[in-house]
């Protein structure tokens, strides 16, 4: 099956999109001004676009025809606590902050398909662009001594992330965590204290919802 040709021009807005996205970089639940920007964009795209979806986040909503289905396309919204020295023309205008991971160019991608549907149509349904104000995030994101260089620190602080998809394996993680943990200070005669949150869902489609979602794409 052959898919829509993209118009160059098309490609060139979905570029300035990017660079324009990329100058504007902000951490997770702190979108103040990429949030705008992307609703705006949608919104002159003719989309109807709710805001304030997980705090910071929205979606933006588009029906063709008459039928029923419904599809959703995902993006992030939130950069990295980087500090960017890139040099590129479109660099970072926010210090502190980067889009290092390419959500910059995960919008602009989904602008970009929210345009060619809403401008060429092909479609008999309802399109919900879902832009979400934070990537769901593992593995250990900071580590903090209170002692000099090159010296045994007295208290170190380990902070991170972990992804699951099942309550099983959330258990599992948790109490390998603490195990490990409890482990390791035992060896070197240190003490541990561990603080262990569920903030976040896992996203878990539905086999028969996946197969609607190929079958409305088809």
């Amino acid at each position: 099956m052959t898919g829509p040709v993209v118009p160059d021009s098309l490609i060139a807005r979905a570029r300035r999109w990017r660079h324009d996205l990329h100058r504007i970089p902000e951490t997770a639940f702190s979108e103040h001004e990429t949030r705008p920007y992307v609703a705006r964009v949608l919104r002159e795209l003719g989309y109807d676009v709710a805001v304030g979806i997980g705090g910071t986040g929205l979606v933006a909503s588009l029906t063709r025809g008459t039928s029923g289905r419904t599809v959703g396309l995902r993006s992030e919204l939130d950069a990295l606590p980087i500090t960017e020295e890139s040099g590129v023309d479109y660099v970072s205008g926010n210090p502190g902050a980067m889009h290092a991971c390419g959500h910059d160019g995960h919008m602009a991608m989904l602008l970009g398909a929210a345009a060619l549907l809403a401008e060429e149509g092909g479609f008999d349904g309802t399109l919900h662009a879902i832009f979400q104000p934070c990537a769901p995030r593992s593995s250990c994101t900071d580590l903090r001594t209170d002692g000099a260089r090159n010296a045994i620190p007295t208290h170190v602080t380990i902070t991170g992330d972990t992804r699951s998809f099942d309550t099983e394996v959330q258990e599992l993680l948790e109490r390998r965590i603490r195990e490990v943990s409890q482990g390791v200070a035992a060896v070197h005669g240190a003490s541990v204290e561990v603080t262990y949150t569920h903030e976040f869902a896992p996203t878990i489609n539905d086999a028969g919802c996946v197969n609607i979602a190929g079958r409305a794409a088809d």
